[in-house]
């Protein structure tokens, strides 16, 4: 009896995400929301061409960049140059997050039974795996804030463990928030670089994204120095 209820929950839940994504994609390709190439300034003329719908259309476009796995930074880059710096930050952290999670939905609902038999002696993943059960909120923390995997194969690797759904969301939100800040403070210096206004602005960034992106490597060694003396 428990197992024939835990079916039809989870092919309710296939069916509901199923049509979500369907429902996205289809609002998204018939709708007047043209976003010509994905890069900072074109999206940002495409956000303000949106007008009032602009904040709905941002995130629809950030959740479907996530799912099918495309790198949003010119899209959080735009978000910085249209909003500015807190608003910005806020709406991509919003948007990124609500991506993590339709993403993770779309790999352990949909594409769970495939990417196990596929990956399921993959490295990676028993190593994420092992690490998801132990300390889920913390291993969620460290990933996203020492992004040692991308953003979107993250979100992949998450819907193949059994972590639950509030870890995830809770450390995916906060953990982000460095750095989108730093890819939202960077459109925004680049615009204003490209203007001569203030080129100082644009080399803070750059060395907080630089920051960024050592952190994984230091993490790592004291990891690796951590299990040695263990």
């Amino acid at each position: 009896m428990l197992l024939l209820t835990l079916k039809k929950r989870l092919k309710s839940q296939r069916f509901w995400l199923t049509l979500s994504l369907t429902s996205l994609l289809w609002i998204a390709y018939f709708s007047p929301w043209k976003f010509e190439s994905l890069d900072p300034v074109s999206l940002t003329n495409s956000i303000e061409k949106l007008g009032n719908w602009a904040v709905l259309g941002y995130i629809l476009l950030y959740i479907l960049l996530t799912i099918v796995g495309i790198p949003a930074i010119p899209l959080t880059m735009a978000g910085g140059i249209f909003w500015g710096l807190v608003w910005g930050t806020f709406w991509s952290v919003i948007a990124a997050t609500m991506g993590a999670i339709a993403a993770f939905g779309v790999t352990r609902y949909l594409l769970q039974n495939w990417a196990q038999k596929t990956f399921s002696n993959h490295r990676a993943l028993r190593k994420f795996h092992r690490a998801s059960l132990k300390n889920p909120l913390k291993f969620v923390l460290f990933v996203r804030l020492a992004p040692i995997f991308p953003f979107n194969l993250a979100n992949f690797l998450f819907g193949l463990t059994v972590i639950q759904w509030k870890p995830y969301v809770l450390g995916t939100f906060l953990g982000i928030i460095p750095g989108t800040f730093t890819y939202t403070w960077l459109g925004i210096s680049g615009k204003q670089a490209i203007e001569g206004s203030n080129r100082l602005s644009i080399f803070l960034a750059l060395a907080i994204a630089v920051g960024l992106c050592l952190l994984p490597r230091v993490t790592r060694q004291r990891l690796q120095y951590h299990e040695e003396t263990e």
